[in-house]
């Protein structure tokens, strides 16, 4: 469980906060140090790639465990060309493709296969933790849960209520 005690402590950026770090290793800053407070949102990916200009800035982990998330993609429900999104989106989940992006930002990807393909353009890449956290990270994440087909139906009727659908 997170408490304010320990997340008071950690080290973590934003997007607004980048581009502040990123001022400070330009100008030879020898270490910044953000706190939980000041930031919007845990990004260890952009801490990461800080960290490859300025050795001093690095991701830890709250000792109590952090979120853990990838970015996914998803259709509106209603949306006028859903099937060219669905071919899009068939694309660009192939794990040959989501191994490209995911070796450009360096973030995790929600495509299962995508470490084999990784390994193919960066065999560094497959085993970062970052990227693709080993058991000793994972056991320190907290995975939001799933919805069950009825909470969802629930949650999506209720979405549509407020938008007046």
């Amino acid at each position: 469980m997170l408490t304010r005690e320990s997340l008071v402590s950690v080290r973590v950026v934003d997007v607004e906060v980048v581009k502040l770090a990123r001022r400070a290793v330009a100008l030879e800053v020898s270490r910044v140090r953000i706190h939980a407070g000041q930031a919007r949102a845990l990004r260890p990916g952009d801490v990461v790639q800080i960290g490859y200009e300025d050795a001093n800035i690095v991701w830890v982990t709250p000792t109590d465990g952090c979120t853990f998330s990838s970015d996914n993609m998803l259709i509106p429900l209603g949306a006028a060309h859903k099937y060219t999104a669905e071919k899009w989106m068939d694309w660009y989940y192939k794990p040959e493709i989501a191994a490209q992006l995911t070796a450009y930002v360096q973030y995790v990807s929600p495509v299962k296969g995508t470490k084999e393909e990784i390994a193919k353009i960066d065999a560094s890449l497959a085993t970062d933790p970052f990227i693709f956290p080993d058991a000793a990270l994972e056991a320190q994440l907290n995975v939001f849960a799933g919805l069950s087909e009825e909470d969802e139906i629930y949650m999506n009727d209720a979405f549509s209520a407020l938008q007046g659908n």
